[in-house]
């Protein structure tokens, strides 16, 4: 696990935001064009000429150059650039390390709707790491928040705290559903099958319980007929005992013993029945508990 989080931690740092350059592209930015649009004040040419800088594209890779054009883009109030910025603070690239600062812009740009920050503050929240506490209920809210953006790391970690019930109700439905989302996901396809394996855990788990229900199910009646047969041996030898009193009180034990088996009974039916329930609710979660992701999930409700 702490391998995964890890390499989880790693690609979060280095998942870019939508706009701008990309590791991968082999598109060289148009400079000239870029310190034009910086001079009529666009912050996000700021962030692309940042990460010009910082990839060494169109430009010799200067990492201090690129800290320094993040932290203007993110002065401007560009939630990339915060996001940037906090990033290289927290990696001490091109600027001092410095933690603490890096989590406030990650906390600015999140409280403005920046997904991979929330979704950043949702790790650093569930794992203890980045210089954050561990707290699993700020770790489910940022988590939830950045899965309203479509954030596939925010899926993952939702689904994470659901199925470990750390900050929010166990749930493996609800665990089971956010997973499948981060499994759709294209941002990292090493999470996306991370995600998909845990699908499949979850969904052997849900067997497991169920086997295990059935089985404790089955005991529970061997038991009741058990006690019946020998309540009813024992009220027959009761009639040849010569203590009589002892009999009685042995006969009003097993009596109410039988009751309580016959109460425990009735309550597992019950809990099987709210069980059931529950299930059925969370199918239409996305549509009721979410409406304002409604117009991402609307064509997944039955």
């Amino acid at each position: 696990m702490l391998k995964r989080v890890v390499s989880i931690l790693t690609a979060l740092c280095f998942l870019l935001p939508t706009s701008g350059i990309s590791a991968q592209d082999s598109h060289t930015p148009d400079i000239p064009k870029l310190m034009q649009a910086i001079t009529d004040g666009d912050s996000d040419a700021m962030v692309s000429l940042g990460e010009a800088y910082y990839y060494g594209k169109g430009l010799e890779k200067n990492l201090e150059l690129a800290a320094a054009w993040y932290r203007r883009a993110a002065l401007a109030g560009n939630l990339d650039g915060m996001n940037w910025y906090g990033q290289v603070l927290a990696m001490g690239e091109g600027v001092k390390w410095d933690q603490r600062e890096a989590n406030a812009w990650f906390l600015k740009a999140a409280n403005l709707g920046h997904a991979h920050s929330q979704a950043l503050l949702a790790m650093g929240y569930t794992f203890g790491v980045g210089g954050t506490t561990q707290d699993y209920k700020l770790a489910a809210y940022w988590a939830t928040e950045a899965s309203k953006r479509k954030s596939q790391y925010g899926e993952y970690f939702l689904a994470l705290l659901y199925y470990r019930g750390w900050g929010v109700e166990r749930d493996l439905e609800t665990a089971k559903f956010f997973a499948s989302l981060a499994a759709q996901g294209k941002d990292d396809q090493k999470l996306a099958s991370d995600a998909n394996d845990l699908v499949k855990k979850i969904s052997s788990d849900q067997e497991g319980t169920l086997i295990v229900g059935g089985l404790a199910l089955a005991a529970l009646l061997a038991i009741l007929s058990s006690d019946s047969d020998k309540s009813s041996s024992q009220a027959s030898s009761s009639n040849s005992s010569s203590n009589y009193s002892l009999t009685q009180d042995s006969a009003e034990r097993n009596r109410l013993a039988l009751e309580e088996s016959r109460r425990e009974y009735v309550r597992q039916l019950q809990q099987d029945y709210w069980k059931e329930q529950k299930k059925q609710y969370n199918r239409n979660l996305d549509c009721r508990q979410y409406s304002q992701m409604k117009d991402r999930y609307n064509e997944r409700c039955p």
